[in-house]
């Protein structure tokens, strides 16, 4: 009789029932882990989001509630972006979890040069200098133990490409503790009809082409070249905006008025359509289902080195994705054959990948990729890691 095998146990330090990228990204992966029986995978009740905005005492009594819900888990793994934690909350987590005696894993989703560059000292002298070196160190130092420090620590990094972790091994990370494991692919909404919303709104015709710009509506998304790049093309192309502003944002932005006031100058009234916020990933990925072609025209300096879950919805749908020319969606399209890099990044030479795509042979690619790629593949790479540190 062969004897049983206990599963490694994973306790999740992530946002998760709340809208964000990661968190649907995480509860995909939780979910097929635990599905698959590969591990046995749960979420910590109190996200990053939640704790940065607690009082100190409530902070305690969350790290109480942490170090005991630990012991009944051998890995902690800690969703990380820069915006979940303030002064040294990853730092408090880490040191928790190695105390309590277990591993933790932390998967990286932005990097450090998206929000801090490590300043330079002035090299002439007196009382203003030293003010200013002094400055100095002290945003040094914050850097070092909000971030770099507790990275130092952790007994595994994972990253989506290899742009990141070239990044932290350039910040001293060792590079056997980094992993690259890419996105999965999230499991398109079988169920999800087909709408008909876009296409009644553009009034669609058999002859229209239509494309799609997917997620929150903000600057960096590049919203404004994707309007741009439909004034190329002929009347029989059109654009839907699948998404709207971010629920936090409230009902308007300057951004938003700009890219009203940019479709009017243009005379595309009848050609562009937004969807508004869209909660629900059925509802999702049906709008997606009516168009031809997804545009990422996202900002070259923020999405350096980001990729997108919106991209992997496009994959997921089996869509091709057009992406203006950033490190990480050309190292992308070296693996996903769905998506098309353009040479430069304006709405002209993105109007010209539209009109030179051969469509069937990238929707085909889509499909490939997202079967190799999907989130039970990856997630039998993310428990073979956790067996390694576990046992």
């Amino acid at each position: 009789m062969q004897p049983l095998v206990r599963k490694p146990r994973i306790l999740n330090l992530s946002t998760h029932n709340e809208p964000c990228g990661i968190a649907k990204y995480q509860e995909s992966f939780v979910q097929s882990l635990n599905n698959q029986e590969l591990a046995l995978a749960s979420f910590f009740h109190i996200s990053p989001n939640i704790f940065k905005n607690q009082p100190e005492g409530e902070k305690l009594k969350s790290l109480n509630s942490l170090e005991h819900t630990l012991k009944e888990y051998d890995i902690l793994h800690i969703q990380h972006e820069f915006s979940f934690f303030s002064g040294h909350d990853l730092a408090r987590f880490v040191d928790l979890a190695h105390n309590t005696g277990k591993k933790v894993v932390l998967t990286i989703h932005t990097p450090p040069s998206l929000v801090w560059t490590k300043p330079s000292s002035p090299r002439i002298t007196g009382l203003s200098t030293f003010r200013i070196n002094l400055a100095v160190r002290k945003e040094i130092e914050s850097f070092n133990n909000g971030f770099l420090n507790p990275l130092l620590t952790v007994d595994c990094i994972i990253c989506p490409n290899r742009v990141i972790a070239q990044e932290l091994m350039s910040l001293g990370i060792k590079s056997g503790v980094i992993r690259c494991l890419p996105h999965p692919i999230p499991a398109a909404q079988k169920d999800a009809d087909k709408s008909k919303l876009i296409e009644s709104q553009l009034r669609h015709s058999v002859d229209d082409v239509l494309l799609a710009v997917i997620g929150f509506v903000a600057n960096t998304k590049g919203i404004h070249h994707a309007i741009d790049t439909l004034s190329f093309l002929p009347g029989n192309f059109k654009l839907a905006v699948i998404g709207g502003l971010h629920p936090s944002h409230g009902y308007t932005s300057d951004y938003l008025q700009q890219l009203l006031d940019r479709v009017i100058d243009r005379g595309l009234q009848s050609r562009f359509y937004l969807t508004g916020y869209i909660q629900d990933d059925s509802g999702l990925f049906s709008a997606i289902s009516e168009c031809d072609i997804c545009l990422f025209p996202y900002d070259l300096g923020f999405y350096r080195a980001v990729t997108s879950a919106s991209v992997s919805m496009a994959t997921a749908s089996h869509k091709p994705a057009i992406v203006f020319p950033t490190p990480a969606f050309e190292e992308l399209s070296l693996r996903n054959k769905s998506v098309q890099v353009c040479k430069l990044a304006n709405g002209y030479e993105m109007a010209r990948e539209v009109v030179k795509m051969n469509v069937t042979e990238k929707c085909n690619a889509a499909i490939t990729y997202s079967v190799e790629n999907s989130c039970d593949a990856i997630a039998l790479k993310l428990a073979k890691l956790y067996e390694e540190l576990a046992f």
